[in-house]
This record gives C-alpha cells, structure tokens and sequence, in this order.
C-alpha cells in the first residue's frame, strides 16, 4: 500500500472530527502506545481495571469506546450476580454512566427494594425517561397501597 501520508492523516481528522489515533487505528498504523492500550483492554478483567484504562484514554479515541463497551460487559455481569439489595446498591457507583448496565442496576435496585425510602434512593438517580424510572413510580404506587 502507497505511503497515506500526514497531511492526508491530519485532514481526515479534521473532516471527521476524530483523534490522529483513531484514524490511525481505524487505517492499521497505530502507535505503539495506542497498541498498548488495546492489549489492555483485552487483559482487563475487573470493573476496577477497564475503568483505569478507561480513564487514561483520550475522549475522542474509539479506543475509549471498546473501553467502554467493555466496562459495560462487565458491569452487567456483576450486577447479574449480585443478589442482595446492599450488593445491587454497591455495583450502582462502579457503572458507566448512561449505559445499559446503569439502567439494569437501577431496575434491580428498586425490584430489590421492599420501602419508600429505597425505592426513592434508586428512583432519584434514574433518569427521568428511563424504564428504572417508570418502574419506581409503579413500585412505590404499590408499596403505598399496602
């Protein structure tokens, strides 16, 4: 393959709005950092550790999003198999924000819950919109009818 170039690298960044390293990823010459990045992505096994890599990887980078995607797999997981409401409540802080699992420990929490005030706790940090939300609403209709 003919030499792409700088130029043409940068002037895809620009038209795409996107990192030199995403484009460089995406076109098979990523640098040895971004390459790093990747094998640790892959190795992380634990909410904690996606998380750290994660968090080192610059906003724009599609790095960033396999990052997320993976931090997601694995919250859904333990939210999987938490199974009681302190445990449930517990992986709440260690999810990805505006992601599936945030929405699944969110509807857990409050199917958990069995008062007012847990069901409020879980039902104030859904958003607005949300199935976690609607579910609070019809949960505390049903614990105030008994």
């Amino acid at each position: 393959m003919k030499e792409f170039g700088t130029k043409n690298i940068q002037r895809i960044t620009e038209l795409l709005g996107v990192d030199l390293e995403t484009v460089k990823i995406a076109l098979g010459i990523a640098t040895e950092e971004s390459q790093q990045l990747m094998k640790e992505i892959e190795a992380a096994n634990t909410i904690q550790k996606i998380r750290a890599v994660y968090e080192k990887i610059p906003t724009r980078c599609m790095l960033k999003r396999l990052a997320l995607e993976k931090w997601n797999f694995l919250s859904v997981e333990a939210i999987r198999e938490a199974s009681t409401l302190e445990q449930i409540r517990a992986k709440f802080p260690e999810t990805p924000a505006d992601s599936r699992a945030r929405e699944l420990v969110l509807k857990k929490w409050i199917c958990f819950a069995t008062t007012i005030e847990e069901v409020v706790e879980a039902g104030n940090k859904a958003p607005i919109d949300s199935e976690a939300k609607e579910l609070a609403i019809k949960k505390l209709r049903k614990i105030m009818e008994t």
